[in-house]
This record gives C-alpha cells, sequence and structure tokens, in this order.
C-alpha cells in the first residue's frame, strides 16, 4: 500500500503546486517535451559517412588552426582599413592566402568578395575562440 500518492504528496503542498500540477512537473522531468529541432536530430553517423558527404576542400584543409597561413593583423578587416573603414561585424580569414576580411553580416562583406575576385573557397573565423570553416564553392561549414 502506497503511502503517498501524487495527489496527496507533501511535496505538493510544500511546492505550492495543486496535486495534479505536481504529478505533471514529475512526468516532464522523466519524459521532457522535445523541441521540433531535437526531434529531427538524427544520431550521429559514423565519422567516415560524415567525411563522405563533406566537400573536398572541407577535407583537405588541416584541423590545427595554427597550420593556417600567417596573418600580417588579425584584428581588422583588411579591406576595410584599406578603404579608411574602421567598423565591421567579424573576420573571416582565407585559408588559402590568409587575408583577412569582414563577414556578411558587415556592410562591404569583403570576405565574400575575395572569393569571388579570387576563386578561393574556404574560410574560418578570425573570431576569438572559433575555428569553424565555410566553404563557399559548395556553401558548406566544416
Amino acid at each position: 500500500m502506497e503511502l503517498f500518492s501524487p495527489q496527496t504528496s507533501p511535496a505538493a503542498e510544500v511546492c505550492g503546486l495543486s496535486p495534479l500540477a505536481n504529478h505533471m512537473r514529475k512526468d516532464l522531468m522523466r519524459n521532457p517535451i522535445r523541441s521540433v529541432m531535437h526531434r529531427n536530430i538524427k544520431p550521429s553517423t559514423l565519422l567516415a559517412d560524415v567525411a563522405d558527404e563533406l566537400c573536398p576542400e572541407l577535407v583537405q584543409t588541416s584541423e590545427d588552426p595554427s597550420a593556417d597561413p600567417p596573418v600580417d593583423s588579425q584584428d581588422a578587416c583588411q579591406d576595410c582599413v584599406a578603404e579608411g573603414v574602421d567598423h565591421w561585424a567579424h573576420l573571416r580569414k582565407c585559408l588559402t592566402c590568409g587575408h583577412v576580411a569582414c563577414c556578411d553580416s558587415s556592410p562591404r562583406k569583403h570576405a565574400t568578395a575575395h572569393f569571388k575576385s579570387t576563386g578561393h573557397p574556404v574560410m574560418r573565423s578570425a573570431e576569438p575562440g572559433e575555428t569553424w570553416r565555410w566553404c563557399y564553392r559548395h556553401a558548406q561549414m566544416g
């Protein structure tokens, strides 16, 4: 025989919840409602399967940022500085030549312009603590 049921639990009274609300809260803790995004996430696949889906440019880039081309100044968009402009949103670094330019959230979008003029396909974030890469040719992040 159960001394306390969800309807008569002292915890419901202490927490100020109705017995039914307390029971539902416990049920949600055991079986949380998942967001649409989380319901659509598939189990991770083997790394080999993921590598097959990546574009060849991203596969060829090193995962070690210290292996990237050296940059004279990582704290400024080189093109904005040349134009006498001193405001941009975020910086991107070309992994072919090391050119640092502003992102597409910046008014002048110099990183995309660099890709269009040179054909250098892969850049990475030049923001502190970020090492993600983007391939312009395949519009894929890696």
